[in-house]
């Protein structure tokens, strides 16, 4: 079985032990809609699919050096420091009946492939309280000004390196805004 990971944030430069094959990240994946809308543990501001303000963006896939779902999963599970929950996936052999929104655009993208199943993290947006709630930009912007030196250095990292073809409103605000723009790999 031939799995793709699909990425948009530090996913794509900091694979760490991802089970991946050497050959880096294509540019042509599905059209999904990504964001800055969470919150993570060291309080940096990262890419989450966002269906209420995401822009559309062709996010990045690489094949996985495993042929094994689960073990798939598993790596990016391990990788991603998150559950089982978190880890989606879709298959050419599933209905597209029963499939979620963001199920079926990555199903409609992997028929146009060779590849016979596709996997990503699905983290749903967070705030500071942990609530599972969209952030407006303002409170992204009063969340960054309250950051330790450290803590802010990490969270401009996170943005000036993702891929520059992940172009969302608040990333194209916090840019110009900020001078946070993209660091070439």
């Amino acid at each position: 079985m031939k799995i793709v990971c699909l990425g948009w944030g530090s996913l794509i430069w900091d694979p760490r032990d991802l089970k991946i094959k050497k050959g880096g990240w294509k540019e042509d994946g599905p059209r999904l809609p990504i964001e800055l809308n969470r919150i993570s543990t060291d309080k940096r501001i990262t890419l989450v699919i966002d269906k209420d303000t995401g822009t559309e963006v062709n996010v990045l896939w690489t094949l996985m050096s495993v042929d094994d779902l689960p073990d798939a999963k598993e790596s990016l599970r391990i990788r991603e420091g998150t559950t089982l929950k978190n880890i989606h996936s879709v298959s050419k052999l599933q209905s597209s009946k029963s499939l979620t929104d963001i199920q079926l655009i990555v199903f409609e993208w992997l028929k146009s492939t060779d590849y016979d199943c596709a996997i990503w993290t699905g983290l749903s947006y967070k705030n500071n309280e942990g609530e599972e709630k969209s952030m407006t930009y303002e409170y992204i912007k009063n969340h960054l000004s309250s950051l330790t030196c450290i803590e802010a250095k990490l969270a401009e990292r996170y943005i000036r390196k993702t891929a520059k073809q992940i172009r969302t409103k608040y990333r194209d605000r916090l840019e110009a805004e900020l001078g946070w723009t993209p660091i070439e790999q």
